[in-house]
């Protein structure tokens, strides 16, 4: 059993977005203003211990039962994340949560099994991440939008379902959650990060210290890929209703 449970009392507080829109940095932000992420983490601060609800539920067709499945997975999970809050984290730690990018897809069950949990979804420039590697949600997820993509993905094929997946994210998530749901935007983060830190942090742990700040900022730096998609005639290579999405999803596209 944890020294103390108190902290779990709290509905936590999840980080997802598509693949590759700066989750990791988020992650480190959360654990820097004194959210517990989990034992077991990978070098992007996935929560290995989270269920992996998408072959649990490969073949259950039955809301009910997936409802069931999903909420032992998540009774597992929680009781994991209690008894692995080992002494040292009460330290360091007030209250707790994860960061999994397609947390966003899980939302209508976590909703209902944590009430009170909050959400904090990154974006990232659409037609960035239209030229990036990280191809795994397309590949996992692109046919929940009637996406048939290539072998790999083309930069068209990533631009469609980022589209597709963000707006999915903000609509499920602004309803189910309300003011309960945070949209980050990582370049506004990486160009303006006392202002987006300070947000995220309000929002994260109203009372986080300025040392907490402060340990937070010094994880966010503008990464070499910022603006890669102008290095390529993007109003030639994508279709214009694709360029218009990417400026109604708030992105200047020059």
């Amino acid at each position: 059993m944890m020294h103390d449970s108190a902290r779990f009392l709290v509905d936590p507080v999840c980080m997802g977005g598509v693949g590759g829109s700066g989750t990791r940095v988020g992650a480190e932000i959360m654990q820097a203003l004194g959210i517990y992420l989990g034992p077991l983490l990978n070098t992007a601060k996935d929560n290995f211990s989270f269920p992996p609800l998408a072959s649990l539920l490969q073949e259950v067709e039955s809301e009910a039962e997936r409802e069931t499945i999903v909420f032992k997975g998540l009774a597992e999970f929680e009781h994991t994340m209690q008894e692995n809050f080992l002494e040292q984290d009460q330290q360091r730690y007030r209250s707790w949560g994860w960061k999994i990018p397609g947390s966003f897809y899980w939302l209508p069950y976590t909703s209902r099994y944590f009430p009170r949990m909050r959400y904090v979804h990154f974006m990232r420039h659409g037609l960035d991440m239209a030229f990036s590697g990280n191809r795994n949600q397309i590949k996992n997820w692109g046919w929940r939008f009637g996406i048939e993509h290539q072998d790999p993905p083309t930069p068209e094929d990533l631009l469609a379902y980022w589209i597709a997946a963000n707006n999915h994210a903000i609509a499920t998530a602004s309803e189910l959650l309300g003011d309960r749901f945070l949209l980050v935007d990582f370049d506004a983060l990486c160009c303006q990060p006392e202002t987006e830190v300070r947000r995220l942090g309000q929002f994260l742990q109203p009372d986080a210290s300025e040392d907490e700040i402060t340990g937070a900022l010094a994880l966010v730096h503008k990464p070499g890929s910022m603006q890669r998609y102008r290095k390529h005639d993007v109003r030639s290579r994508f279709a214009p209703e694709s360029i218009a999405a990417v400026e109604a999803l708030g992105f200047t596209v020059e």
